[in-house]
């Protein structure tokens, strides 16, 4: 290609000494082009002018694989290998890349009236500082004006109708007003601007994620229209130091307003019912929030790092609290829980420091102890506590502890890691203790009555079995074996609430559950509560009364299926009938 040796030959005899004539002046080099059916470009004294009518051609896909010398387009990478930038790569001369000087000199773009559309990625990358806008503009593509950093000066026209994504992403405006035809503004929109004020009309009414991202925003008024905070949407705005979000929001995205760390309160509405993971997450400067009556969630890390906050008032409107939903917050030192029993807190939502400032027993909403904080190695829980909560004795260094009669039950992890802990006490109210008291090696006994959940647990962990009762003497209503007389008499009360099954019995299971839905479905119903086994025991006195079993195949000592004991195996036997006639399969 010609036309680059002749640019840098011309280059290099301007600093050949010629003789000028007094006549002679200096005729600036003027550079001209087409970048749309109806529109051509003029460069000429460091501002580039379109003229025309229409729209632009969209500039996009993959950059030309071209190269050119350092000194005619671009500043070489670290391999001394050149590429055209996407704005270069339609603003040639002749199909010659035009000289570094006079494409990176460019101060002003001026767009001319007529021109309605201005394409995707048109002047991205373009080292002007001022552009020019017609009153005809009706349309800005995406990533338009995208990382032009020089640029810090627009007045966008009351004819835009449409904004594109990225379409004023890492540029130096200081300020914007968004004209009243507008309707939405798209994804990273002003991301990385150096935006201190922004103006947007009420006909705004969406407004994309990470919009405002790393921006210089230190206040904003948002539009009365908009129903949802995007994600990202004021993502490290560190100097935003107030906002008032409107009336009709009803969700607020993940990292909305990440590490804000200027923002000192917030207030959501009452119609917001939904807020992201992380979305006031490092507001370190936060001391006052304000959560809706409507909000149902908080999720994980939402108020992470929000060092200066003291009270959370959780409302009455919250079923579940997320991990980490407070970590860090170090200065909380009151938070009240809504009195709601559906209430789920995970172990590890708030900092360690917030209950070393606690009582002994935390307990909130429907008598839940959610963390015991003392410091006694033999603890005698309160009676009117129904649940002990994941991870409420987490790490402690409790010897022993006897669970007061009124609790119902004692979740998983309840006594994780409790490593000094030796003996339980657990009344018959408890049905269950599922992986309750993992990782606590010392463990050695638990107490309670026979056939409890403390015993049955015992028995699976070999554990020493502490009775706080005598068993139930089980005697036969009659000798009679009709089928009036056939039933297990004593039911739960003698069997227990345990659904253990023995291999056999599970193996048989699955030999009848024909996919991986159905042995799903086995194990949700096996983890069930043992009190629908009346299916077992039924199904069982149907077995004795038509012959197909007798009660001594079952115990070689029971005459009735009244004389059956409670052992392991008759327990298993039972729960695998329960859940083969639960599970509609037949035997």
């Amino acid at each position: 290609m010609k036309r680059p040796l002749c640019i840098l030959t011309a280059a290099a005899l301007a600093f050949i000494p010629l003789p000028v004539s007094a006549e002679e002046t200096y005729t600036p080099q003027v550079y001209t082009g087409q970048c749309g059916d109806n529109i051509t470009w003029e460069l000429k004294n460091h501002i580039l002018t379109l003229t025309g009518t229409g729209a632009t051609y969209d500039y996009v896909g993959e950059l030309p694989d071209t190269e050119y010398e350092p000194s005619e387009i671009y500043t070489p990478d670290s391999d001394g290998v050149v590429y055209a930038s996407p704005f270069s790569t339609w603003v040639l001369y002749d199909d010659a890349p035009i000289p570094a000087n006079e494409l990176f000199g460019i101060t002003e773009i001026h767009i001319g009236e007529g021109i309605t559309e201005l394409g995707k990625m048109i002047f991205c990358e373009n080292p002007a500082e001022k552009v020019i806008l017609p009153s005809t503009l009706e349309r800005i593509g995406d990533y338009c004006f995208n990382v032009m950093q020089n640029l810090n000066e627009i007045e966008i026209p009351d004819s835009v109708r449409y904004i594109g994504e990225s379409a004023f992403q890492t540029t130096a405006l200081h300020s914007v007003r968004i004209p009243p035809l507008v309707t939405e503004l798209p994804a990273t929109c002003f991301t990385h601007c150096q935006l201190e004020e922004i103006s947007i009309p009420d006909t705004v009414t969406e407004i994309g994620s990470y919009c405002f991202s790393h921006t210089l925003l230190k206040d904003i008024r948002l539009p009365d229209g908009l129903t949802k905070l995007s994600d990202g949407l004021f993502d490290e705005c560190r100097y935003l130091e107030k906002i008032e979000i409107p009336g009709n929001v009803t969700e607020i995205g993940e990292k909305c307003f990440y590490w804000c760390s200027s923002l000192q309160s917030i207030t959501l509405p009452e119609s917001c019912r939904t807020i992201g993971e992380a979305a006031f997450g490092r507001c370190y400067n936060m001391e006052e929030l304000h959560l809706s009556a409507s909000l149902e969630t908080i999720p994980a890390e939402a108020f992470r790092d929000c060092r200066l906050l003291e009270v959370a008032d959780i409302p009455d409107s919250v079923t579940k609290i997320g991990h980490n939903s407070f970590i860090g917050c170090d200065a909380l030192k009151t938070v009240h829980f809504p009195d709601n029993p559906e209430l789920e807190i995970d172990p590890v939502a708030f900092p360690d420091s917030f209950f070393e400032n606690s009582e002994d027993f935390v307990i909130i909403g429907d008598q839940v102890l959610l963390r015991y904080c003392g410091d006694q190695a033999d603890v005698v829980l309160p009676d009117n506590i129904k649940t002990i909560h994941s991870n409420a004795f987490c790490k402690s260094n409790v010897r022993s502890v006897t669970i007061g009669a009124g609790t119902k039950t004692v979740s998983r992890s309840a006594f994780n890691s409790c490593t000094a802990l030796q003996t339980v006490t657990v009344p018959d109210s408890v049905a269950a203790l599922e992986l309750a008291f993992e990782r606590c090696t010392a463990l050695e006994s638990l107490s309670g009555p026979y056939y409890s959940a403390a015993h049955s647990y015992a028995l699976a962990h070999d554990l020493q079995f502490i009775p706080t009762d005598t068993p139930a003497e089980i005697t036969p209503r009659s000798s009679d074996h009709t089928a009036e007389t056939l039933s297990f008499g004593n039911g739960g009360a003698i069997f227990g609430n345990t659904y253990s099954l023995t291999p056999w019995a599970e193996a048989v299971l699955y030999d009848h559950a024909a996919d991986n839905l159905q042995r799903k479905k086995a194990e949700v119903l096996r983890k069930a509560s043992w009190a629908g086994s009346c299916f077992g025991l039924s199904a069982l006195t149907v077995l004795t009364a038509s012959g197909a079993i007798t009660p001594g195949d079952l115990d070689a000592e029971a005459e009735t299926l009244h004389d059956v004991r409670p052992t392991e195996d008759v327990v298993a036997v039972i729960n695998y009938y329960q859940l083969m006639q639960n599970a509609g399969w037949s035997s």
